[in-house]
């Protein structure tokens, strides 16, 4: 359905670009839209349909493949939780360790893996012991410059559903991360994925050296394209043994506009209703009523800030009083919002739109 070398192709272009540069940034996105698939890809984990060193192979040299390391930081880890600051700076540097540990013994071969292997095996078992922040600080500090000053690798540390931790984890762990990276400039990369924008979760003053390295990148992370969409429902008919005519994939295509979590939905019922969708294709009402299509669309709703619902429901109404444009901005960079033939910017599927338009919120 499409060739396994463009998946992504609109994000993962600019994603590298900003690897390459050595230029920290986060993508902003709605629920479900489909970031852990995006992250196993980068880092080629478990990615089922395609090469699992394809992205690096994609949008890197050959000589930049083997040392740039993505290196994702598994939150769930660090459980939320009553904790003092010393705690907390322990248990971040802690797991920031061991992710580079993690990561160390899945990178490709290279000359001074082994040797990289041992050292970082150590760094990880002294951490380990210690149980002292400042230790896990130094510690980390020591991993990160051995590895980009004597073995020339680039480190993209990958923050996934980042947003709770950006409200909550102490200033001291921020500017502890904005001076590792001051040290290695553009060689150790922070790419944070979040819901929203970081000014929204958290005042900038409140950690504003770590705010200015990521604030000017970035990048919004919109529902699948058609050929993504072609892809993933590709591996939907192979997964639930289904078979869907060209037809029925547009249609999917149409009434999801590529949101990956109302894919999954509109499968679900092709599964429970198959032979209505042999007669004919449900209409937007018949789809907008089941229950799996408005909880999806509710994870969406409920991730929006209270100024995006009133925009969505402002271009929904065609009502120019009350839009804004930064706002807007965004919803079109997280994909909620695109143009239409019209040139006019509508919701962008019609599913949601359906959606919305049942919400009882007025627009003020």
């Amino acid at each position: 359905m499409m060739t396994n070398a463009r998946y992504r192709e609109e994000i993962l272009s600019q994603v590298f670009q900003y690897i390459r540069s050595g230029e920290s940034f986060y993508i902003v996105g709605a629920p479900s839209v489909g970031k852990t698939r995006l992250i196993n890809y980068l880092i080629g984990a478990n990615f089922e349909g395609l090469d699992n060193t394809s992205a690096k192979k994609i949008y890197l040299d050959s000589q930049q493949v083997g040392k740039t390391w993505i290196v994702p930081v598994d939150m769930n880890r660090l459980l939320l939780q009553e904790r003092g600051k010393e705690k907390w700076v322990l248990s971040f540097f802690e797991l920031m360790i061991y992710s580079i540990f993690d990561a160390c013994h899945e990178a490709q071969p290279m000359d001074s893996l082994e040797n990289i292997q041992q050292q970082i095996t150590s760094i990880n078992a002294k951490v380990m012991e210690s149980k002292d922040a400042l230790q896990a600080f130094r510690l980390f500090e020591m991993a990160t410059t051995m590895l980009c000053n004597s073995y020339g690798i680039k480190l993209c540390f990958v923050f996934d559903e980042f947003d709770e931790y950006y409200k909550l984890m102490p200033a001291e762990i921020f500017a502890h991360l904005r001076a590792i990276r001051d040290a290695n400039k553009y060689q150790v990369i922070y790419m944070l994925f979040l819901r929203n924008l970081p000014e929204n979760l958290r005042i900038p003053l409140d950690n504003e050296s770590f705010f200015e390295l990521i604030s000017r990148n970035r990048l919004g992370l919109p529902p699948f394209s058609y050929q993504d969409t072609l892809f993933v429902l590709g591996q939907l008919e192979d997964r639930h043994e289904i078979e869907l005519s060209e037809e029925q994939c547009d249609f999917i295509f149409a009434y999801s506009g590529g949101h990956p979590g109302i894919i999954q939905a509109i499968i679900r019922l092709y599964q429970k209703y198959s032979k209505v969708f042999i007669q004919e294709t449900p209409s937007i009402e018949w789809f907008g009523k089941k229950e799996v299509i408005q909880e999806e669309c509710r994870k969406i709703w409920i991730s929006l800030l209270e100024e995006e619902r009133q925009g969505l429901l402002a271009f929904a109404h065609d009502n120019l009083s009350v839009r804004s444009v930064e706002t807007g901005r965004l919803l079109v960079e997280k994909g909620l919002l695109k143009p239409s033939k019209t040139k006019k910017m509508k919701v962008f599927s019609p599913l949601f739109a359906y959606y919305i338009e049942n919400q009882r919120t007025n627009i003020k």
